[in-house]
């Protein structure tokens, strides 16, 4: 049965690991972070799109340089380079195919290297405003009603057009200020020439 992962998800996850390859039966050769902390996949995307096979484990990549077949097919300028760069990366890396040693993974997102549905929740909304500023909202200096108002604006619950209509409300659809765009937060409080001027 498939897994309910999609891009995103693999890319997050890939994001909050670092691999530590030993035998490299486990470790997959393009999507894990096996390299300086990064997979090849994100370090040359042009080339992990090229390669025929993309599910291979280190051990087996590297096994006959399958890694180098699976690419080496109607090469460009550009995935000559990309395939250069990658092969010095990997000679670099000095795997080691006798290993005994099972490869290791650690969870970046915590202090122990341990894996928390905690630490990987508050991973997807790093770096959002959402994750920035509502415990900042509550100790600011202003009436209550505004700091609500605010946290709701941050949190994208303002009842504006756009969220009406994605619940078939009765709604104005565009800005009542300007009468161009929809009408979203981001259009009222950032956008909105005519907003401005109020």
């Amino acid at each position: 049965m498939e897994l309910p992962i999609d891009d995103t998800d693999q890319a997050l996850f890939t994001a909050a690991t670092r691999v530590t390859v030993n035998n490299g039966k486990t470790a997959r050769f393009w999507t894990a972070s096996w390299i300086d902390g990064t997979s090849p996949a994100l370090l040359f995307p042009d080339l992990y799109s090229h390669s025929k096979r993309k599910n291979r484990t280190v051990f087996e990549a590297m096994t006959n340089d399958q890694w180098v077949r699976d690419v080496s097919h109607d090469l460009t300028v550009g995935l000559i380079s990309e395939f250069v760069q990658l092969w010095t990366l990997v000679e670099e890396a000095h795997f080691d195919p006798s290993s005994a040693a099972e490869d290791t993974i650690t969870w970046t997102r915590t202090a122990s290297g341990e894996y928390t549905a905690k630490s990987a929740y508050l991973m997807q909304f790093d770096g959002g405003a959402s994750s920035l500023y509502p415990k900042t909202v509550w100790h600011v200096w202003a009436p209550s009603r505004c700091k609500f108002f605010l946290w709701l604006l941050l949190q994208n619950r303002v009842w504006t057009a756009d969220r009406l209509l994605m619940r078939e409300w009765p709604n104005s659809y565009f800005c009542p200020l300007c009468y161009r765009n929809l009408e979203t937060a981001q259009h009222l409080f950032s956008e909105c020439a005519e907003s401005r001027r109020i």
